[in-house]
C-alpha cells in the first residue's frame, strides 16, 4: 500500500512538467543572419568587392574533388560484392587519433535482396551487408584546400565471411579510449546461427596507431552451447560505455577490459532485453536486462532493446495496443550503469527510471532513435527520442494549434526531450520513477520523418550544452531529398524552434538524414565537431551510395576596443569636420585549444598578405548611405600584430552636417554607433561561386566564423559643448500674447482665475481662455506674439518651436524677428518650418539661443520673436462648422540643452466662439407706425363686475408698428428673440381711491360685425410678426410667433369680453 501512494505521488509530481507541442521552423539562423547582412549590405564601406561573400554557414559540405575521387573508389569496393544499384548505406560511425592527426569514418551497408538463391530459403531482406573503414588525415593547404582528406590506404573492407552474413551493418559504434586508441563495434541482428531464426551476433575491433588488432566475434547471446531455441535479433542496436571514468588514465589493456557493450535484442521473448557485456576482451560477462514488468499503473512497450545508448533503452509500442485506455505506456527505460559506489554496485543494470510520451498515433515510431546528452552540468543528463512516423493532424496536445491545416500530413515526425539528474538512484523499496517529457518539437512543413536519425554534435555554440543533428529523409519522395536539422538544446531543457543550420542533401538523395553517427568527431583537427551523412542518389537510370562530410568551421570572437580623441567632449563637431578612430581588434577561440590548426595565425596572415577587406559602417542604424550622419573619410589602415595576435586599425569619420543639428545624437538609442568588420576570402583567393559564399574545392573551410557582435560601439560625441562649464544648461521660457485681448500667459505672472494649469506631456501647461467675437472678421483669424527667452546659465542648443492646433483653429502663417530692433523694424528673419497636411501640427527650428548677459532674469531681453498667425476655417458658415469642438493652441518651446525650469515651456490658449450680431430696432416701416382712433374717454364700472363690455367704453385703440432689422456680419442669423415690456397698470401708490387704474388694456380677441351680413365675427388682436417686402424677395425667411407670459392674467385681468360693433369709420 505504500509503494502505490508514493508512485501516485510522483506521477502527479511530473505530469505537469510536459510542455506543449511545438513546430521547428525551416529557417534557420544561418540564413536568417544571411538575409540580414544582405539587407544592410549597402552600409559597408568600402562596399564588399564582387569576388567576396560573407558566410553564415556553421557546417560546410567538403566538395573538394579529393572526395568525389574517395567515393568513386568505395563505389567500386561495393561493386565487387554487392549489386551497386539496390545497395543503401545503413550505419555510419566516426571518430579521431589525435596523436596520429588521423580521423576514421566507419560506414556499412547492404543491397536488397531481389532474386532468391534457388538452393536456399532466406528469411532476410537483405543481402548480407558490408563494412568499411577510410581514413583521414591532414594535408597541407597547397596540396587539398581542405586541409585534410582521405590518407593513401583511403577505404577498406574489414568484414569477413560475407556469405554467412545476413543484414551486417546494421548498426555500429566507436568508443574513444585513449589519444591512440579507439574500440569499435558492428552487428548483423538477422544472423541465424545454425538455425533458421534471427539470432544476431557483433564484431569488435580496436584501432591502435592506424592499425586494426584484437578482433573479436561475440556470438553467444540467444544460443545455449549451439542450440538456438528463440530469436532474439542480437545487435539490432549497439551502444558503448566505459566502467568508470577514473580508468581512462590506465594502459590500453586496462581500459579494454573496462569496456562495456550494450546489445539490443528486441525480439528476445517475450518483450525484448538488452544484454551489457562487461570487458568483452578479457574474461567477458554478460548482465541482462529483461523489459520491467508492467507496473501497477505503468504499461511498458514491447521490443525492449531496440535503440539503446549507454544507460537508457527504448521499447517502442503501438499505443492502441496497449489494453486499457487510462494506462500510462512508458516506451523508455533507464537502467543503472554506475557501479563505483559500492553501496549501489548490487543493483548494476537494474532499471530505475521511465519515461513516457504522450503520441495518440497507432505507431509514432517512438524509440526508432536516441541519443544521449549533456546540459552542461556534471550531474544532468538529457535523453532525446525521435518518433519519425509521428503525424501532425491529430487533434490532441501533442499538435501544436500554430500548424497550419496545408502543412499537416502524416509522418512529420517529432522528437521528445527528457532532462534529468544523473544520481537518480533509488531504493529497492521505490518503484521505478516515471517522469514525462520536458519538451516536443513537430518537423517543419519542408520536410518529413523528422527524428528518423539522431546525432549529438558537442558544445557547437559555446553554452557548456551539446547540440545535435536530426535526421529528416524523404522516404516517401515527396521533396526530391532528404533533410538534416542542426539544433540548439537551451538552458531551459527547451530545444530552440530555430535550427542553427539546415543541411540538404542532393537531388535524388530521399534517404539522405536516414542515418547519422551517434556521435560527430572532429576530422580535420580544427577543434570543431564534423558530421557526415550516408545517402544513396537515386536517378532515373542508376543509383549510386554515396556520402556527404559536413566540416564545422572554426568559431572566433572578435573583440573590439575603439579609442576615440578625447577633445570630442569639449570640441563642437561641424559639417566636414574628421574624427580619427582607432581600434585594436583580438580575436579568441571560445576556449578552445587550438591544436595543429591555428585560425588566427591564419587570418594574420592573410592581413600582412593584403588578403583581408576591412569595413566599418558608420552609422549603424541608418537606412540607407544617403541618410548616414557621417560618412568614411579615406581608406582604412590595418596592421597585425603577429607576437600579441592582434589587429591595429585606424579610419576616420567626417560629419555631413554640423553634430548641433543632429536630434537625439548624444541619446543612448539614437546615437552615432558605428561597426567594425573584415571578410576573409577563398584559401586561394578564388572569387566566391555564389552568394551564400560557398568557395570552389572547399576553399571556404579554412575562413573562421567571426561573432561581431562586440564590435559596434557608440561614438561619444556630445550634441552641444559649452567649454569650460561641465555641461550645459539652459532656463527657456515662452511669453505668449494674444494680439486681439492682449491678454499675455507667462511663468512668472500669477494665475488668473480664468486660467487653469494642466499636466501634459510630463510639464507644466498654462492654460488661458480667449473669447472670439462671431461675426467679426478680425476674430475668425486670432494672432499671437510669441516671445521666447534664454535665463541661461549657457546658450541653448537646438531650440525647437512646436506649435499644435486644437479644434477648429488651423494655422495660417509663421513672422520670426531675431531680436527687439528687428521686431520694431518688422525685419523677418526666414526659419525652416514645417507644417502637416491638415496644418494643425507645426514645428519651427529656432536654433541655438545665446547665453544671457544679465543674471536677473526681469532684465533678461526675449531672444526671439514669432508671430503666428492663425484662421478659422468657414468661420461665419454656421452650417458647415461644428462649434461644440472649440478652437485652441499650444505652443511648446524644447532646447536640446538640458532645461532645469520646464514650468513655463508650455502655453495654451483656448478660444471660445461668442455671438454679438448687429441688430437695429426702429419704428416703420409705413409713414405711420402709431396709430389713435377717436374713441372716447373710459367709462367706469364696478370692479369685479365681468360682462362684456362694448371697447369704446375702456378707450381709444391704439397700434404701433415695430421694424427689427439685422445688419450683419453673417447673411442670416438664427435663433433670435424679440422681448418688448408694456406698461398696463399704474402702481398702487398712484393709484387714487385705492381703486385699480389700467393704463393699457389688452385683448387676445374681441366680437366685431362680419361686414355685409350683419352677424359677429372673432377679430384677432395678439401681436403678430410679419415680414417686411424686402426680407420676402431676398430669399427664403422663417419666423416664429408671439407669445405673452401668463397671458390669461395680464391681458384680461377682468376677465371681460370686448365687443367692438360701433361704426367703423370711427
Amino acid at each position: 500500500m505504500t509503494q502505490r501512494i508514493l508512485f501516485l505521488i510522483t506521477v502527479l509530481s511530473h505530469c505537469f512538467v510536459v510542455s506543449q507541442n511545438r513546430r521547428l521552423e525551416y529557417i534557420s539562423y544561418a540564413e536568417s543572419d544571411r538575409k540580414h547582412d544582405s539587407e544592410r549590405a549597402h552600409l559597408w564601406m568600402p562596399p564588399t568587392p564582387l569576388y567576396l561573400r560573407p558566410d553564415f554557414r556553421h557546417l560546410q559540405l567538403c566538395d573538394n574533388t579529393i572526395f568525389d575521387s574517395l567515393i568513386q573508389s568505395l563505389a567500386i569496393l561495393v561493386r565487387a560484392t554487392h549489386q551497386v544499384e539496390q545497395f543503401e548505406w545503413t550505419t555510419i560511425s566516426l571518430t579521431s587519433l589525435r596523436t596520429l592527426n588521423r580521423s576514421y569514418l566507419l560506414i556499412g551497408g547492404s543491397a536488397q535482396r531481389v532474386i532468391q538463391p534457388t538452393n536456399k530459403i532466406s528469411v532476410s531482406p537483405r543481402d548480407g551487408g558490408a563494412m568499411y573503414l577510410c581514413e583521414f588525415e591532414l594535408q597541407s593547404s597547397r596540396q587539398n584546400l581542405l586541409g585534410f582528406g582521405p590518407s593513401t590506404n583511403a577505404c577498406i573492407e574489414i568484414s569477413e565471411n560475407n556469405n554467412a552474413n545476413e543484414f551486417l551493418g546494421s548498426s555500429s559504434s566507436f568508443l574513444k579510449i585513449g589519444s591512440n586508441t579507439s574500440v569499435l563495434a558492428y552487428c548483423d541482428p538477422l544472423w541465424r546461427a545454425t538455425s533458421q531464426v534471427p539470432v544476431g551476433r557483433c564484431f569488435l575491433d580496436v584501432l591502435r596507431n592506424g592499425r586494426l588488432e584484437r578482433k573479436r566475434e561475440l556470438a553467444e547471446f540467444c544460443q545455449s552451447g549451439l542450440t538456438v531455441a528463440t530469436p532474439c535479433m542480437a545487435g539490432y542496436s549497439l551502444a558503448f560505455s566505459m566502467g568508470s571514468e577514473a580508468d581512462r588514465n590506465k594502459e590500453t589493456g586496462d581500459l579494454l577490459r573496462n569496456v562495456r557493450i550494450w546489445v539490443g535484442q528486441p525480439l528476445s521473448v517475450p518483450h525484448g532485453r538488452v544484454q551489457i557485456v562487461n570487458d568483452p576482451y578479457g574474461n567477458a560477462s554478460y548482465t541482462t536486462i529483461n523489459r520491467p514488468e508492467n507496473l501497477e499503473h505503468v504499461t511498458v512497450g514491447s521490443q525492449f532493446g531496440r535503440t539503446v545508448v549507454d544507460g537508457f533503452a527504448a521499447a517502442p509500442e503501438i499505443s492502441s495496443l496497449t489494453g486499457k485506455a487510462n494506462e500510462k505506456l512508458s516506451q523508455l527505460v533507464g537502467i543503472r550503469t554506475s557501479s563505483g559506489d559500492t553501496k549501489f554496485a548490487k543493483n548494476f543494470g537494474s532499471v530505475d527510471w521511465l519515461g513516457s510520451g504522450d503520441s495518440e498515433d497507432i505507431f509514432a515510431g517512438y524509440g526508432s532513435s536516441m541519443l544521449r546528452v549533456i546540459l552542461g552540468r556534471s550531474s544532468d543528463i538529457g535523453i532525446v527520442v525521435g518518433a519519425p512516423y509521428s503525424s501532425s493532424d491529430q487533434s490532441s496536445r501533442n499538435i501544436s494549434e500554430n500548424v497550419s491545416h496545408n502543412a499537416r500530413g502524416t509522418s512529420r515526425g517529432r522528437i521528445y526531450l527528457y532532462c534529468l539528474s544523473e544520481r537518480r538512484y533509488r531504493t529497492q523499496s521505490e518503484l521505478p520513477k516515471l517522469q514525462a517529457y520536458n519538451d516536443s518539437i513537430v518537423g517543419p512543413a519542408e520536410s518529413s520523418f523528422f527524428g528518423f536519425s539522431l546525432s549529438r554534435l558537442g558544445d557547437m555554440d559555446g553554452d557548456g550544452i551539446d547540440d545535435i543533428a536530426v535526421g529528416a529523409p524523404d522516404l516517401e519522395n515527396r521533396f526530391g531529398h532528404g533533410t538534416v536539422y542542426i539544433l540548439r538544446i537551451l538552458p531551459s531543457c527547451n530545444f530552440d524552434l530555430k535550427p542553427i543550420q539546415v543541411l540538404q542533401g542532393a537531388d535524388g538523395a530521399v534517404d539522405f538524414g536516414a542515418h547519422l553517427p551517434t556521435n560527430a568527431e572532429d576530422l580535420d583537427f580544427n577543434n570543431w565537431p564534423d558530421l557526415a551523412v550516408p545517402s544513396t542518389i537515386r536517378t532515373n537510370s542508376d543509383n549510386y551510395p554515396v556520402f556527404s562530410v559536413f566540416a564545422t568551421r572554426s568559431k572566433l570572437e572578435a573583440e573590439c576596443r575603439f579609442t576615440f580623441p578625447p577633445w570630442l567632449s569639449i570640441r563642437q563637431i561641424l559639417e566636414g569636420d574628421l574624427i580619427p578612430v582607432y581600434l585594436t581588434v583580438y580575436l579568441k577561440d571560445y576556449g578552445k585549444s587550438l591544436g595543429s590548426y591555428d585560425p588566427v595565425q591564419q587570418i594574420l596572415l592573410s592581413e600582412i598578405a593584403g588578403s583581408l577587406v576591412h569595413q566599418v559602417i558608420t552609422d549603424w542604424n541608418a537606412s540607407s548611405i544617403n541618410t548616414q550622419r557621417f560618412r568614411l573619410f579615406g581608406h582604412i589602415k590595418s596592421t597585425a600584430d603577429m607576437i600579441q595576435n592582434l589587429f591595429s586599425v585606424e579610419f576616420k569619420l567626417a560629419a555631413e552636417q554640423d553634430v548641433q543639428d543632429m536630434p537625439d545624437i548624444d541619446s543612448l538609442d539614437n546615437g552615432l554607433f558605428i561597426g567594425y568588420r573584415f571578410l576573409q576570402p577563398c584559401l586561394d583567393s578564388s572569387p566566391v561561386t555564389d552568394d551564400l559564399g560557398n568557395c570552389p574545392n572547399g576553399g571556404g573551410l579554412k575562413r573562421s566564423l567571426i561573432d561581431w557582435s562586440k564590435c559596434v560601439t557608440r561614438v561619444p560625441l556630445i550634441r552641444f559643448t559649452c567649454y569650460p562649464s561641465h555641461s550645459c544648461e539652459s532656463d527657456v521660457a515662452l511669453v505668449v500674447t494674444d494680439q486681439t485681448s492682449k491678454r499675455a500667459k507667462s511663468r512668472n505672472q500669477p494665475v488668473q482665475s480664468t486660467s487653469l494649469i494642466s499636466h501634459e506631456n510630463n510639464s507644466d501647461t498654462i492654460n488661458e481662455q480667449i473669447d472670439l467675437v462671431f461675426g467679426d472678421s478680425e476674430s475668425s483669424r486670432p494672432e499671437l506674439l510669441v516671445k521666447v527667452f534664454n535665463f541661461g546659465p549657457t546658450f541653448a542648443g537646438g531650440v525647437w518651436l512646436e506649435i499644435q492646433f486644437h479644434g477648429n483653429l488651423r494655422f495660417s502663417r509663421l513672422t520670426s524677428y531675431e531680436n527687439e530692433d528687428d521686431f520694431k523694424r518688422m525685419k523677418e528673419t526666414k526659419l525652416k518650418v514645417s507644417v502637416t497636411d491638415n496644418e494643425t501640427w507645426v514645428n519651427c527650428y529656432l536654433g541655438n539661443l545665446p547665453a544671457p548677459e544679465l543674471s536677473d532674469e526681469h532684465s533678461i531681453p526675449p531672444s526671439f520673436f514669432v508671430i503666428i498667425s492663425t484662421y478659422y476655417p468657414n468661420y461665419a458658415l454656421i452650417d458647415e462648422t461644428n462649434y461644440t469642438l472649440g478652437a485652441g493652441v499650444t505652443i511648446r518651446i524644447k532646447s536640446g540643452t538640458p532645461d532645469p525650469k520646464e514650468f513655463g515651456n508650455s502655453v495654451r490658449f483656448n478660444y471660445r466662439v461668442v455671438n454679438e450680431p448687429k441688430i437695429r430696432i426702429s419704428f416703420g416701416p409705413k409713414l405711420i407706425s402709431s396709430r389713435m382712433d377717436n374713441r372716447t374717454k373710459p367709462s367706469p364700472w364696478l370692479v369685479g363686475f365681468q360682462r362684456r363690455v362694448d371697447v369704446h367704453e375702456i378707450g381709444p385703440r391704439v397700434e404701433h408698428t415695430l421694424q427689427v432689422e439685422y445688419l450683419g456680419p453673417t447673411s442670416k442669423l438664427t435663433n433670435v428673440t424679440f422681448r418688448m415690456t408694456v406698461p398696463n397698470e399704474l402702481h398702487p401708490i398712484d393709484q387714487e381711491s385705492g381703486e385699480e387704474a389700467f393704463l393699457v388694456y389688452l385683448f387676445r380677441e374681441i366680437r366685431g360685425s362680419l361686414q355685409g351680413s350683419g352677424g359677429l365675427q372673432w377679430i384677432d388682436l395678439w401681436p403678430k410678426i410679419t415680414p417686411t417686402d424686402e426680407a420676402v424677395t431676398g430669399g427664403e425667411i422663417r419666423y416664429g410667433s408671439c407669445a405673452i407670459t401668463d397671458a390669461e392674467l395680464v391681458v384680461n385681468p377682468k376677465q371681460m369680453v370686448g365687443m367692438d360693433i360701433a361704426n367703423s369709420k370711427r
